[in-house]
Formats: structure tokens, sequence, C-alpha cells
């Protein structure tokens, strides 16, 4: 399966997403070097301690959490700073959303239009931390 062959509103496998960008698909935010793609993740399946985002739609807009389980997250590391300079990089953007585990349904292209911003949150752990919101957008309307 390559890229393009992605559908929008088309549900897929972990295993098919690792193989089409190339990447390890076990966090939140998984960059593709060699597909030159940031696939991000957002889970709606009940807060556990394994995933203490709180990623929501606003409008036309996912608020979605930066990565960092524990403590304050950052801006200036990780793939956290790939998604921050997205405007600026030349990473382009896949979101997909999992809405019963196992199942990634895929929405699309997104850009970063809105800087990211703070919120306090708590943690993998129960305590209050620092993590970033990055208001996307659907590319296109998709």
């Amino acid at each position: 399966m390559k890229i393009s062959d992605f559908i929008v509103g088309e549900v897929y496998k972990n295993s098919e997403i690792r193989e089409a960008f190339k990447v390890s698909l076990m966090r939140g935010m998984a960059r593709g070097k060699r597909t030159n793609s940031l696939v991000l993740v957002s889970k709606h399946v009940k807060a556990s301690k394994a995933n203490p985002y709180e990623d929501k739609w606003i409008g036309e807009k996912l608020h979605y959490t930066g990565e960092g389980q524990r403590g304050n997250q950052s801006l200036t590391s990780g793939q956290n700073r790939t998604l921050a300079e997205s405007a600026s990089n030349g990473v382009t953007l896949y979101l997909f959303e999992v809405l019963k585990q196992g199942e990634y349904s895929y929405r699309g292209l997104v850009s970063l239009d809105d800087p990211p911003y703070e919120m306090t949150e708590k943690d993998s752990d129960g305590n209050s931390r620092i993590v970033y919101k990055f208001p996307l957008t659907l590319i296109g309307g998709n």
C-alpha cells in the first residue's frame, strides 16, 4: 500500500499505516523521514494511563495535544517541534482518528494554521502539567 492509496473516511490497520508511511506507530505522532511525513493519531477512546491526551474538535479545528505523557511538554524537541515548524519545514501532515480501539480512520491532510498554545492537563501519572495544543485544520475540507 502507498500513501496515495489512503481514502478519507476509510478505516485502516496500524500495520498498513506503518508500511505506507515507513513509521513506527507506537505514539500519537510518527515522523516518516523517508516519506517526509508526520502521521498524527488522535485517539478518542476513553482516556487511560496509556492515553492521557484530550484532543477535541472545536468548530472546524482539531485541538491536538502534543507528545509527551509525563511532565511538561516542550515545543523545542521531538515531534512537537516538527509539528510546530510544519509551515516551514516541508513535512506533510496526515491525520488519523481512533474511535474504536485498533481502527484508524483516515481524516486526510491537515495544516497548522494557528500557533500552538499551552494548557494544563493531567499526565499519565495524574499530575498536572503543561501541554501544547495544536489547532489543526483539514486541508480542502477533507
